[in-house]
């Protein structure tokens, strides 16, 4: 698979077939969360890499996506996606950006 996430999360072949999505972080944590969204069957984790001393996630938005925070540690945070690929996600890049799915405070 090689292409842009935001459009292979699109795709039938890919869309809500995986159980975990792993990433290193490639953009903004609101723009990996989103494009991950889109490979994950109900029930799937989302595995990202963090920076050193770790975030504070906003859980109370990301509950509003069906998106829960499984854990968080110094280096790394499982979320969970309940419903699996969301609707109409992920978005452009340029979408993400005017409106993010989520804001850290």
């Amino acid at each position: 698979m090689l292409g842009r996430a935001e459009k292979l999360g699109h795709l039938a072949e890919h869309r809500g077939w995986a159980d975990v999505v792993v990433s290193r972080s490639f953009g903004a944590p609101h723009h990996t969360v989103e494009c991950a969204t889109g490979f994950l069957r109900p029930g799937g984790r989302i595995i990202i890499s963090e920076p050193p001393g770790g975030r504070r996630w906003p859980t109370s938005q990301l509950a509003t996506h069906g998106i829960s925070l499984a854990e968080s540690s110094s280096h790394v945070a499982c979320l969970v996606s309940e419903n699996g690929a969301l609707v109409g996600y992920p978005r452009s890049f340029k979408r993400q950006e005017r409106k993010p799915l989520f804001t850290f405070d």
